[in-house]
């Protein structure tokens, strides 16, 4: 029971030493809203196990947000073009964000409402999820990201939401989500010129 103890501990260690530095927030993305319907309560939460079966130790390198939304909603963050959809690897959107150069990932979707070549704004509707709504932005093309496959996790960008203006701690378990009110345009809500500047 000491060794497992020990190896937890080290473990715990070694992920914080390689872990990305979410203080250093410069090249974090900043004009994200949230997933949710505009005017909704929310909550966000960010833990991921590094060994992808939801047990410690977690993996503070990761930069992706699970939201947990009224209704299972999911709404466009950001505008872009759909480059791919599919159900497999969990239910699939994949779009292009020309603005901050990145492929934006929304997965856990049980329903997909669009298809690829759409052009999308802020605000429009996506579909359903099914768990949670999970939203990434990597650091490479659609195309690039393989279906964000393990490997494009690595490229994965901080997010610091419209809702909260920064970014959030890693290590967020769902249980002590971060409560918020949606800002997405999805619902009337006017896009806030002064929640997205840096």
């Amino acid at each position: 029971m000491k060794s497992q103890i020990t190896v937890f501990i080290l473990l715990l260690l070694v992920s914080g030493v390689f872990a990305q530095n979410y203080d250093d927030d410069t090249d974090a993305i900043r004009d994200y809203y949230s997933l949710c319907r505009g005017g909704t309560l929310g909550y966000v939460s960010n833990w991921y196990g590094i060994n992808q079966d939801g047990h410690p130790p977690v993996d503070l390198t990761r930069r992706s947000l699970d939201f947990h939304c009224e209704g299972k909603e999911v709404y466009a963050p950001h505008r872009g073009v759909v480059w791919g959809t599919t159900y497999r690897f969990g239910g699939l959107i994949l779009m292009t964000d020309a603005q901050n150069d990145v492929c934006l990932v929304l997965m856990g979707m049980e329903e997909i409402e669009v298809q690829p070549g759409d052009v999308v704004q802020a605000g429009d509707y996506m579909g359903v999820y099914r768990w949670h709504g999970h939203l990434a932005a990597l650091d490479t093309t659609c195309e690039d990201a393989n279906w964000y496959d393990f490997d494009s996790r690595d490229l994965e960008r901080p997010i610091a939401l419209v809702e909260f203006r920064e970014v959030l701690p890693a290590g967020i378990p769902e249980a002590q989500g971060e409560p918020f009110i949606s800002r997405n345009p999805s619902n009337g809500f006017d896009l806030i010129p002064e929640a997205i500047t840096p």
